[in-house]
């Protein structure tokens, strides 16, 4: 059984000023409505209008965790190509080199996942709050 599409053959026309419709544009944007009509007559006819809500301490989280996601990307192609190289190795003395070079290496690629753990345990200590 097909639900038919009413049809909208009827136009209601409203004045408003700038500051109204951009106050009006704003509500829509934090609604789940696609069209300013549809948000309208959602209001109108006086049906509910979802809104979204954005977790502020999320979005602080993802903002401090990309640029690190980056960094961590970057260590760990360097820290593979490094172990690619150490496996061609076959001297004792070019394996004690290796590892002088590469310790740098390892060591960023440790502090950046120890950051990112850092800031995963605050974001879990503040939902607990919650």
């Amino acid at each position: 059984m097909e639900q038919r599409k009413e049809k909208r053959n009827r136009m209601i026309k409203l004045r408003i000023s700038e500051a109204e419709l951009k106050e009006i544009h704003q509500h829509l944007g934090r609604s789940t409505n696609r069209s300013l009509s549809e948000y309208i007559r959602r209001l109108a006819l006086n049906k509910p209008v979802t809104v979204k809500v954005r977790n502020a301490s999320a979005d602080d989280f993802l903002e401090q965790m990309l640029p690190l996601q980056a960094c961590l990307e970057q260590a760990c192609d360097t820290y593979t190509k490094a172990v690619d190289r150490l496996q061609t190795l076959h001297k004792l003395t070019e394996l004690k080199g290796w590892l002088i070079l590469h310790e740098s290496t390892r060591a960023a690629l440790l502090e950046q996942v120890s950051r990112m753990e850092s800031l995963t345990l605050q974001l879990y200590e503040q939902w607990l709050q919650k």
